[in-house]
């Protein structure tokens, strides 16, 4: 009697069980690049069609493999904390991650990837298994970044003035509080130069705005010569102008005031 509960214990087993075939039409339609693999030394087990495709390789070539020598192209696997990899942080937690990593295709092109370790636990809790799949995001990143810069192309529009370039009153007003907060903060000195162009009205009337638009435009160009980089030349309206000057004494600001006046008066 106990023969015959073994013996159909067994049948039920092997009926529920999916065969070789099966389980590879599974896993090869999944339309992301999938590999399982041994997580006692990151050999791989198996891998489906698309991963196959994209490595150049069959899978005779790539079971018993390690997975960083395929996918990362090197003799080394990941280590923490400079690589970033999904699988380690997978392995210690014993549970799903998604992370992003390089992988590199079998024309040894740089591909980004969208990464999912998902380990596989055994009953009593160890990791038999990882199942790695990722996803190329190649493009979408790579408009991504198209994207950002073109939003920081409009955003550099918005905060310059347009006749001479130099950045507007709107951008003053933003940055200001920032460097006063930064000198306060930091206890840094802190030069603001206000300048003003005499006459100016006067060029406009007589010469016209185009001839008073193009002067203001070689002033700013003059005085952009005497500035250092992390000096900050806004147009604060008409022909005056406001220099930011961070970490500068008095007596330093006034040295490039001077040096301002006589420039711009030869």
């Amino acid at each position: 009697m106990k023969m015959k509960k073994i013996s159909k214990t067994k049948n039920r087993i092997k009926k529920s069980a999916i065969d070789k075939p099966l389980f590879e039409k599974i896993i090869n339609s999944i339309p992301n690049i999938l590999m399982v693999i041994n997580p006692k030394d990151y050999s791989i087990l198996t891998a489906n069609k698309e991963f196959l495709e994209k490595e150049g390789f069959s899978l005779n070539q790539i079971q018993g493999k390690k997975c960083y020598e395929i996918t990362h192209r090197r003799g080394t696997r990941c280590l923490a904390p400079h690589d970033r990899c999904a699988m380690l942080e997978a392995l210690k937690s014993k549970t799903v991650v998604k992370d992003e990593h390089i992988h590199y295709a079998k024309n040894k092109k740089e591909n980004r990837v969208e990464v999912i370790a998902h380990p596989i636990l055994s009953g009593k809790g160890e990791v038999e298994a990882m199942v790695h799949l990722s996803r190329d995001i190649t493009e979408p990143k790579r408009q991504e970044e198209e994207n950002r810069r073109h939003f920081e192309k409009l955003r550099e529009l918005t905060l310059r003035d347009p006749h001479t370039w130099a950045y507007n009153y709107r951008y003053l007003m933003e940055r200001l509080p920032v460097e006063i907060e930064l000198s306060r903060r930091h206890a840094l000195p802190l030069a603001i130069l206000i300048i003003d162009i005499d006459y100016f009205k006067s060029i406009n009337d007589v010469y016209g705005h185009q001839v008073g638009d193009a002067l203001l435009l070689e002033f700013v160009n003059l005085t952009k010569g005497l500035l250092r980089k992390s000096d900050i030349l806004t147009r604060y309206g008409g022909e005056e102008f406001v220099v930011i000057m961070p970490q500068t004494q008095r007596r330093d600001a006034l040295y490039v005031a001077e040096r301002i006046i006589n420039k711009v008066g030869t």
